[in-house]
């Protein structure tokens, strides 16, 4: 619903996948939350503004920049709702 209504709201996927024992979540010029989920569980709340610009440059490295926001919201969509699809039919 989010990425339906706010043109602003954007979820990347990495195809890469280099490390999944932790999540970081980034809004830029807000802050950065990293959160480790392996054991024992640890979440860092950073919002100090060269820290949350260092986190913003590495997340856009670890994404396609050639498509369209646009473009990017609408395979987002797509693979949420087959990811949902998914977890109902299993």
């Amino acid at each position: 619903m989010l990425l339906e209504t706010y043109e602003n709201y954007h979820v990347h996927f990495s195809h890469n996948l280099i490390e999944d024992r932790y999540s970081i979540y980034v809004r830029e010029e807000l802050g950065v939350i990293v959160a480790k989920t392996s054991q024992p569980p640890v979440v860092l709340a950073i919002n100090e503004s060269n820290m949350t610009a260092a986190f913003w440059d590495f997340l856009k490295t670890m994404i396609e920049e050639n498509t369209s926001e646009a473009t990017k919201n609408v395979d987002s969509i797509k693979a949420l709702r087959n990811y949902l699809n998914e977890i109902k039919n299993s």
